[in-house]
């Protein structure tokens, strides 16, 4: 794996500081992908966002014609929708849905529920999305029975009724309709009413993403990476992120980029990784903007321009991602192509932790540590590493280990020290290595064990751990 691409993957604060810089439950691995593809119990805002609406880069805004043809207005109404070649106006949208709907079309009767459903262009009305989503359906529409079926599998607007709503979307997916073949994917690997199946799930997801759909590309990339009812397999998940990359998906883009980054089912290649992250960038994803700025940041691919990591960060923290509120706050703390900063660091820090952003947390407790900016709270410090911690962070659960083995903002607890460095050992830390092994080698928190102290010593040497390297020469010295 390539060192210089820490925090593209994944990321470690501690790392972060010393040199200056810086997909859980089976819900949540979907969550990531589905406020840009399906989200935790298929919600049906970013189901329709997404599923239904692909976006595209603004235009200049023509003038308006004067459309009668209700496919037209269907067509025009999505354009509205998107942005595409228009400037985005949901009301427009509506009254084109609105107009088409009302002389019979079916899908503009899906597409004005979907705007009702969601709030875009009038006011949010499930129970009024639902009567056009039964009107488009009743005329067979796949667009209306599947939007009927969420209606009924999530008892939005309706009673809720699973089995109803499987079948509603069962029927679209086995008449080879992309989104319901997604959904009814999704049904299986959540076990939405039907027995949970993750392989018939991936069946599912297959069929969608061989017609070419993007979402369904991504979520079978996902399986495949995550090790979802099949084998984790890289080659699988490069295969189908670059045929979502290749379609334009921006998150796919960045996706691939990781990919190369890390040599991820392709070969290492950093030039390759920036083309992609760039791609992404300039469509706008945050993800791609933090990756790449990642890549000027560290001077990954032969240009170092920290000003210009500045810029992206800013960019992606503007858009409310969270993670590039803490690498912008990173770089106001240790002035990294901006003017050192540490209360302007912290503002964006806090930010990020109204965002639940473990790292921003951390840093947080960090700088209540060492009295940064705010007055020194070892209480505080603890409180701050302890939500993070809970988020199975790394960095923070050997730092509140640390604080437990210390005694500081807590009572001294040697068990509890073992516990968080066991954690963080888990997820293949090796300070929590080195930290364990001090816990084994004086009996803190555990039965003195020498030889397990010394087994472990060894593990955290190897992986490089300077002190644990310093104490190994020691050791050997005494012999």
């Amino acid at each position: 794996m390539n060192k210089r691409f820490n925090g593209i993957g994944k990321k470690s604060i501690r790392q972060e500081k010393n040199s200056g810089n810086k997909e859980s439950t089976m819900k949540k691995k979907f969550s990531s992908y589905f406020s840009g593809l399906i989200p935790s119990r298929l919600s049906m805002t970013a189901m329709v966002l997404v599923m239904t609406v692909s976006a595209a880069i603004c235009a200049a805004e023509p003038k308006e014609p004067v459309i009668t043809d209700p496919v037209k207005q269907v067509e025009m109404g999505n354009r509205y929708l998107d942005g595409d070649g228009v400037k985005v106006d949901y009301a427009r949208a509506v009254n084109l849905f609105r107009k088409a709907a009302e002389q019979g079309n079916a899908e503009g009767q899906a597409m004005l529920g979907i705007c009702y459903f969601d709030g875009l262009g009038v006011k949010l009305d499930r129970k009024e999305a639902v009567k056009w989503f039964r009107k488009a359906a009743d005329q067979g529409n796949f667009n209306g029975l599947c939007m009927l079926g969420n209606s009924y599998l999530h008892g939005e607007g309706v009673e809720k009724d699973e089995a109803k709503g499987v079948a509603l979307i069962r029927k679209t997916a086995d008449q080879g309709y992309v989104k319901g073949q997604g959904c009814l994917g999704i049904c299986y690997v959540l076990g939405l009413g039907v027995e949970k199946n993750e392989k018939e799930g991936i069946k599912w997801f297959r069929k969608a993403a061989e017609q070419g759909d993007v979402h369904s590309q991504m979520l079978l990339a996902d399986i495949y990476f995550k090790g979802i009812g099949t084998e984790v397999n890289g080659v699988e998940y490069a295969k189908w992120i670059r045929k979502a990359a290749e379609q334009g998906e921006p998150k796919a883009q960045a996706r691939l980029g990781t990919c190369y980054a890390y040599g991820i089912g392709v070969k290492e290649n950093d030039m390759e990784a920036i083309k992609w992250f760039r791609k992404s960038a300039e469509q706008g994803c945050s993800e791609g903007q933090i990756k790449l700025g990642i890549c000027y940041e560290r001077g990954i691919g032969g240009t170092k321009d920290p000003v210009k990591a500045v810029e992206l960060y800013r960019k992606a923290a503007e858009q409310g991602d969270s993670e590039g509120m803490v690498r912008l706050g990173v770089c106001y703390e240790f002035g990294i192509g901006i003017k050192k900063d540490s209360a302007e660091a912290l503002k964006l820090f806090r930010k990020a932790a109204a965002l639940k952003n473990p790292e921003g947390y951390v840093w947080i407790g960090l700088f209540y540590l060492h009295g940064n900016t705010v007055k020194a709270d070892p209480v505080e410090t603890v409180k701050w590493f302890r939500k993070a911690a809970e988020l199975d962070l790394t960095d923070a659960q050997v730092l509140l280990g640390r604080c437990y083995f210390d005694g500081n903002g807590v009572k001294k607890n040697g068990e509890e020290a073992v516990k968080w460095f066991r954690k963080a050992v888990d997820q293949g830390d090796r300070d929590a290595l080195y930290y364990l092994a001090v816990c084994y080698l004086e009996g803190v928190g555990v039965k003195a064990d020498s030889a397990q102290g010394m087994e472990l010593l060894a593990k955290a040497a190897e992986a490089g751990q300077e002190d644990a390297i310093i104490m190994q020469k020691s050791f050997k010295k005494g012999k």
